[in-house]
């Protein structure tokens, strides 16, 4: 995982996606929680609430809430490399 960090100058990924029944609800604990984490909130013009930590003035990692239907499968991990050719199947 060191190896991991370093190459991807400390990004563990690059966003996720949170799908949520209602993001008036969640969004406190999120607030607070991604908060530690160096990540603050942005509302977007529907309603869903962006989380993102920026690092040197540059966003680092991104997590959305996003309003919908709840469907176990929905959730997103978009995990982050600087060169392509280090994935593997």
């Amino acid at each position: 995982m060191a190896a991991l960090l370093t190459q991807c100058d400390n990004m563990v990924f690059d966003h996720i996606d949170l799908r949520v029944a209602d993001v008036t609800v969640v969004r406190p604990f999120y607030d607070a929680f991604l908060k530690a984490f160096g990540f603050r909130g942005q509302r977007q013009a529907n309603g869903d609430v962006v989380y993102y930590r920026v690092s040197e003035r540059r966003v680092q990692e991104a997590i959305a809430v996003i309003e919908s239907p709840h469907f176990p499968n929905e959730v997103r991990l978009a995990f982050h490399v600087t060169i392509r050719k280090t994935l593997t199947a």
